[in-house]
């Protein structure tokens, strides 16, 4: 399924929507988040991280128009990994 037929069933059924967000996109998203944490993270903060990043996909789901949907995944996995490596103290 591409990403304009992801956006359509957004529309038209949510929960089926994110289920089919979540399976395309999880292993795209811990890579991202072991990438820009270069090691610094283990591998529950890495899971932890994703579940925040699928999170915040789903609390700005109206947000999504037209576009990459991986891009603004990985602009939310980008984010939270920052958050979670300031957290840390990995990053200051």
């Amino acid at each position: 399924m591409d990403d304009s037929a992801i956006m359509a069933v957004l529309k038209q059924a949510e929960g089926l929507w994110y289920s089919q967000v979540i399976d395309r996109y999880t292993a795209y998203v811990t890579a991202s988040i072991g990438g820009i944490s270069k090691g610094a993270l283990t591998s529950s903060d890495i899971e932890e991280v994703a579940a925040d990043v699928f999170f915040r996909l789903w609390l700005k789901r109206k947000q999504i128009r037209g576009g990459s949907m991986k891009a603004f995944i990985g602009k939310l996995a980008r984010n939270a990994s920052i958050d979670m490596l300031r957290k840390s103290g990995e990053l200051s």
